[in-house]
Parts: structure tokens; sequence; C-alpha cells
């Protein structure tokens, strides 16, 4: 019996540029990218086995949601998971 892929993947743009993160869930993943001070619109797609969703995460919450720390940002990766649910 082969085993199902379970691992997301988790690609934004940001500014023509793209990064990727592979994680257990859509957090982990998120959790892992560190595009530095983000200034502009956020193009985030989820992709987990033949399934893919993308959004576009506005300039404000795409700031909070990778230049902050603490309660804030899990906050932040929370509800941005739940988009892609």
């Amino acid at each position: 019996m082969a085993e199902k892929n379970t691992s997301v993947l988790v690609t934004i743009s940001v500014a023509g540029r793209k990064q990727e993160a592979k994680g257990k869930s859509v957090i982990e993943a998120i959790g892992k990218l560190k595009p530095g001070n983000v200034h502009t619109k956020v193009i985030m797609t989820v992709t987990h086995g033949k399934e893919s969703r993308e959004r576009v995460l506005g300039a404000y919450h795409a700031m909070r949601l990778f230049s902050t720390q603490g309660i804030t940002k899990e906050i932040l990766l929370k509800n941005t998971a739940l988009l892609f649910e």
C-alpha cells in the first residue's frame, strides 16, 4: 500500500520574487517562509496533493504576517490558514 502525500507546499510571490516552503500543515509551511519586510500585496498558493488554492493577501495583512512576532503572528497564521480550508 502506498503512503499518501501529507505535506503541504506554500508558494508566495512578493514583488516578482517567489519563495516556497513545505510543512505538515499550512501553518507550519507559512511559518517557514522568511520574505523579510513586505510592503506590497502577496499572492499565496497552497498545494496539497493535486488540490491547489490561491489567494491574494493585502499589504497590511502580509506585513503583519511576516514582519511581526509573538501573539500577533500566531493569530494571523491561524486566520491565514483558515483561508485555505
